[in-house]
């Protein structure tokens, strides 16, 4: 078990590293730590699953010991279905215990690749298709799930596919209902279909059938990442990467044996995967997952308080629009006192809402700062010293700096305290690059291993880091670019905006608008007028004005779950052009698409307007001025 001393400021952080990281037994391999927390932890808990997410049924509790029993024959399953270290599997699974079967066990057959239950088929087919993927472990048939039908679709487009094993989440149940469900259905028979329960069932538990002896540089994950800008990148995880993050987490984060580690975050994230599995794994700390909808589960929602109390939670892992919703759910008479901290992640977190979830439950929350290409975490707050809207220090073994860079990405210098620059990072955590060799160009600064974030921020004296947002996300206004995020945090404040997200659009006349958009919380009553005035009202922190807001029923999402702010701003500009045209004569109801035409051009190809001459020169005249070309249909 790691023993280390309390961090609590950057020189906790350099003390701790004064032992190299190898010295601090860093296993080779993702196999390797399930092997030594097996050794170690034996029948410990090490996941306990609740079907429904409630607290009221009985637990699915999986030790160590099994757990990595289950690893290792899921690796011998894949390895007799031809997988071997260079080959890809790829997940597309709910929150279930199978999902780290199928994940740890693919790293020790050759190279996972988890993938998201919610996007859409073609994001999936196309990752599937760029990584080759040879194996497919996804859901059987189950009441409310389309990943059967996605299985189906994926076996005709992806051409690699060699075999497709599938799970029955029904095993999980207790026998005497398991029994009576399996008489009333059947599983899918058809070529290269395969039961993975069964096949794992006819395997061996304690050895790898291949005598794979897997090296730190192997690459253990492709995860996918981006997507906002264009298509998704693949970020590889080298073992020695996940390895190295479980450890640096541990040494940030001091989980302990028999700790209480709650996480609705699915399974196809980095995130949900090392600090809610490699990292608590290592310690021994046991997993509480919340049904197969996780934090998406209006059950677990409705009954977080009861289920933190009744395990006795002591850590719980989320995102801010979780804790957003938390705050809707009266805590009453439950004990939340064992409760250390909320680890927070994925996005930024408004200030606020710190303040709002801490004084509605008395938990703490805990920012961090991390992307998949740097494993998971980079920079967290010591959980004893919290800086509400810092991204925290950086994490133990790692490098973390500012930096200004010229217009061609090249190294100036290092930035001075409090002056904000580009965030690079490097470590053993940091990945060995982009599998599509064209998305490694200008994001590797310099020649000793620091990557380029794509985030400004600064760093203060004492070695805490503030974000700034992302450069590709500022918009530009004359003299300056602005940030989002403040704009977008204090929408949030409003009662009943869920998520909230602004874009930047030149109008007509050449002047730089920024205008919002906003989804509701489930039941809110929300007026975009009343919404309008409380952001305009409030005088301080001085911010521009919103001259549009717009709703949507939920907002568009890129394949990693994060804004998707291309399409918000590509509908901004077709917005624009309705609101210049719809008040024309004859017209109907206007239709704006953008789209590219066969030389490459970006044009507003625009439907609802009747063809006569004298009203194409009126078009001309009020969308004169604006970036993109108009065709009318």
């Amino acid at each position: 078990m790691l023993s280390v001393r309390p961090v609590n400021s950057l020189a906790d952080v350099v003390a701790v590293e004064q032992v190299p990281i190898e010295d601090r037994g860093l296993p080779n391999s993702t196999y390797q730590l399930l092997q030594d927390a097996a050794r170690l932890y034996g029948e410990r808990i090490a996941i306990s699953y609740l079907m429904t997410g409630s607290c009221d049924e009985k637990s699915v509790d999986i030790s160590y010991r099994e757990l990595f029993h289950r690893v290792t024959q899921t690796a011998n399953a894949l390895h007799r279905l031809g997988i071997e270290s260079r080959d890809v599997v790829s997940t597309l699974l709910p929150n279930l215990p199978h999902s780290h079967y199928a994940i740890w066990g693919g790293e020790a057959a050759g190279i996972v690749n988890p993938i998201n239950p919610h996007i859409a088929i073609d994001q999936v087919v196309a990752i599937m298709n760029s990584v080759k993927s040879k194996v497919l472990i996804t859901l059987a048939p189950y009441p409310g799930s389309d990943l059967w039908q996605k299985a189906l679709e994926i076996k005709k487009r992806v051409y690699s596919l060699r075999a497709i094993l599938i799970v029955d989440p029904v095993n999980l149940l207790p026998l005497p209902r398991r029994a009576m469900v399996s008489i009333r259905r059947k599983l899918p028979r058809m070529q290269g279909v395969y039961d993975f329960d069964k096949a794992l069932s006819r395997c061996p538990a304690d050895m790898l059938e291949s005598h794979r002896q897997i090296q730190p540089q192997e690459i253990a994950a492709y995860f996918y990442t981006g997507g906002a800008t264009g298509t998704p990148k693949i970020t590889p995880h080298s073992h020695r990467n996940e390895a190295a993050m479980a450890l640096m987490l541990n040494c940030m984060l001091r989980f302990q044996q028999g700790q209480v580690i709650l996480s609705g975050l699915s399974l196809s994230h980095a995130n949900a995967l090392i600090i809610a599995g490699l990292a608590p794994f290592m310690a021994g700390a046991r997993v509480l997952l919340p049904g197969m909808e996780g934090y998406r589960g209006e059950q677990v929602l409705q009954r977080l308080w009861a289920l933190i109390d009744h395990y006795r939670v002591e850590v719980i892992n989320g995102v801010p629009a979780f804790y957003k919703r938390a705050l809707s759910v009266p805590v009453g008479s439950h004990r939340l006192d064992r409760v250390r901290f909320a680890l927070c992640g994925a996005s930024p977190l408004p200030t606020k809402l710190i303040e709002q979830f801490q004084q509605h439950c008395g938990i703490p929350l805990v920012e961090g700062y991390g992307l998949t290409e740097g494993t998971c975490v980079s920079s967290l707050n010591p959980p004893g010293e919290v800086r509400a809207g810092s991204i925290g220090i950086r994490m133990p073994y790692s490098g973390m700096k500012a930096v200004i860079l010229d217009e061609n990405q090249r190294y100036l210098r290092d930035c001075a305290v409090d002056e904000i620059g580009h965030i690079l990072i490097r470590g053993p955590h940091v990945f060995p690059g982009y599998i599509q060799r064209e998305k490694n160009h200008d994001v590797w600064i310099g020649d000793n291993g620091w990557f380029d974030t794509g985030d400004l921020g600064h760093c203060d004296a004492q070695g805490y880091y503030w974000l700034h947002g992302r450069s590709q996300d500022q918009i530009s206004q004359p003299g300056h670019l602005r940030d989002p995020r403040p704009i977008e945090h204090r929408l949030l404040q409003f009662p009943g905006v869920m998520q909230a997200a602004v874009v930047g659009r030149n109008d007509a006349q050449g002047e730089h608008q920024i205008v919002a958009y906003v989804s509701a919380q489930a039941g809110a009553d929300l007026s975009l007028e009343e919404l309008s005035d409380a952001y305009h009202s409030e005088a301080e922190p001085p911010l521009p004005p919103l001259p549009r807001i717009y709703r949507l029923e939920r907002l568009p999402l890129t394949s990693v779950g994060k804004v998707d702010r291309q399409v918000l701003r590509k509908d901004a500009l077709c917005r624009l052009y309705q609101e210049l045209l719809e008040d024309l004569r004859g017209a109907t109801e206007i239709r704006v698409d953008i789209i590219t035409n066969d030389q490459l051009e970006q044009v507003a190809r625009i439907q609802g307007l009747p063809d006569d001459a004298p009203l194409q020169e009126q078009v001309n005249d009020r969308l004169k001025g604006l970036p993109i070309r108009a065709e009318l249909v």
